[in-house]
């Protein structure tokens, strides 16, 4: 019996630490990874081609503060690809793992698509291509900078000298579910504009339900942006949005770039 009771208590000891250690997970919600890999993949089009839905798997180590570090490739395409997708997670923003509600190290995988009839239909269904931006250099620090420390701020890039409130009310699907049940509200988004002009790190800090943070997310991933510059050149910054659903216009409108959040 107490050989039992022994066996029992260790038992219940070694559950209750594996329940209070928690890893390591971006900041963003993981369905929205892939779309992020493609849409952010600076590889031309025909390389992309040529790789045929393969896929680079990294193991990384994430430590108390979330950063990254000691990136081995599990499995890679090529010298090329592997590089490219060590850069993607790299500007992925992480919470670090806690044992007992204190961070601590930990070690991820993560697999990193190259799928180009995925990236494809992203782009038939309206998700925005990179802009070239030639003329202008891109920092080559991944440090992310307020809007305050901005020299200049990032700016949407719009057809036909459209606003952004123009933009998201011509584009706007106000989502079916929030419609028939009478769901309206504010949608607040936290987002990085990286350097190549897309939206990155994308976290709902306030939401609506009935499909309005999905279309919300959904507009902000089909504008390109010119992005922050800080002495003369282009670099990554921290931004917010909030989008209001409002019900009898069927349409949204927003107030861009509400600074001095912490993502």
């Amino acid at each position: 019996m107490k050989k039992l009771l022994l066996i029992l208590f260790v038992f219940s000891v070694a559950t209750s630490e594996a329940q209070y250690f928690r890893p390591a997970k971006t900041i963003t919600d993981k369905n929205l990874l892939k779309d992020y890999f493609l849409l952010h993949m600076a590889l031309a089009d025909s390389d992309l081609q040529q790789i045929k839905n393969k896929k680079v798997t990294l193991r990384f180590s994430i430590d108390e503060l979330g950063r990254l570090g000691n990136f081995e490739i599990i499995k890679g395409i090529s010298p090329e690809a592997d590089q490219e997708a060590i850069r993607l997670v790299k500007n992925l923003l992480w919470l670090p793992a806690t044992r007992n509600g204190n961070p601590t190290v930990d070690q991820q995988e993560i697999e990193v698509p190259f799928h180009y009839k995925h990236l494809q239909r992203l782009r038939k269904k309206g998700f925005a291509k990179a802009p070239e931006i030639k003329e202008i250099p891109k920092c080559i620090s991944q440090n992310i900078h307020s809007f305050a420390a901005l020299e200049k701020a990032p700016e949407p890039i719009l057809t036909d000298d459209m606003t952004l409130n123009q933009f998201i009310n011509a584009n706007l699907n106000y989502p079916d579910e929030a419609y028939n049940r009478n769901i309206s509200g504010t949608v607040s988004i936290d987002f990085i504009i990286e350097n190549n002009g897309l939206a990155s790190n994308i976290v709902i800090t306030e939401s609506v339900g009935g499909g309005c943070d999905q279309e919300a997310i959904r507009l902000l991933q089909s504008i390109q942006w010119f992005p922050g510059m800080i002495q003369d050149s282009l670099v990554r910054s921290r931004n917010h949005l909030d989008i209001f659903f409002t019900l009898g216009e069927k349409h949204m409108q927003n107030i861009p770039n509400r600074q001095g959040t912490n993502l």
